[in-house]
């Protein structure tokens, strides 16, 4: 395999730059090997730059559909809610788009689709409102049933606790089960036993959700 030339860096950068291209989708393209992209990367300095939130970000939004609305490809929350790591901490890729393109989000407001799409990141469809003027545009729209369950704690969106969720896989009585499993199993392990995502039995065991279970 022969290395990257120098007049490649230009090509490479619009490379990462698409979505869902990796670098062991480059190494291919250029015939080259994961190590020398890597390498290539880290010695041009493009390591720090695509690292960053915003490119990260970017690259797990679609193009617009016809609706206007831009789709999130990352990670999601159970009721369509976008997720993404943002400056260390799990957050809506919502309020990320806003908070990236809009600015800081003022406190006590939360994000709201005028697209009535959870998975929308598209700036022009998101605003700030009160709780309660998100649960009024709810209401407006026929969504007043809705249970949304979102990470517990978070701020991004409002939600009922337990299995009054009505997306809930599990019920108040699961959860001393899989605590106490949690003691000699693995997460995976549990989470295909109850049919969960690994993620969920994490938060169980960081006590960051279902902590309204005694």
């Amino acid at each position: 395999m022969t290395d990257i030339r120098l007049t490649d860096k230009t090509k490479l950068l619009a490379l990462l730059k698409q979505k869902r291209v990796w670098p062991k989708d480059i190494a291919k393209l250029l015939n080259v090997s994961q190590t020398t992209v890597g390498r290539y990367i880290r010695l041009h300095g493009l390591f720090e730059q695509i690292n960053s939130d915003e490119f990260r970000f970017n690259r797990l939004c679609s193009v617009p559909t016809k609706s206007g609305c831009i789709e999130w490809l990352g990670g999601k929350y159970t009721n369509g809610y976008g997720e993404f790591h943002y400056k260390g901490k799990l957050t809506g890729a919502h309020r990320v788009a806003y908070r990236l393109q809009v600015g800081e989000i003022p406190k006590g407001k939360e994000i709201l689709h005028s697209c009535d799409n959870p998975g929308c990141v598209n700036t022009n469809h998101l605003s700030t409102g009160t709780r309660v003027e998100n649960m009024q545009d709810m209401n407006a729209k026929g969504r007043g049933n809705h249970k949304a369950k979102g990470r517990s704690g978070s701020k991004d969106m409002p939600w009922t606790k337990g299995s009054g969720n009505s997306t809930a896989k599990l019920t108040e009585k699961d959860i001393p089960v899989i605590r106490n499993q949690l003691k000699t199993r693995m997460a995976i392990h549990i989470a295909k036993d109850f049919n969960v995502s690994p993620s969920a039995i994490d938060r169980i065991k960081q006590g960051v959700a279902w902590r309204h279970v005694a």
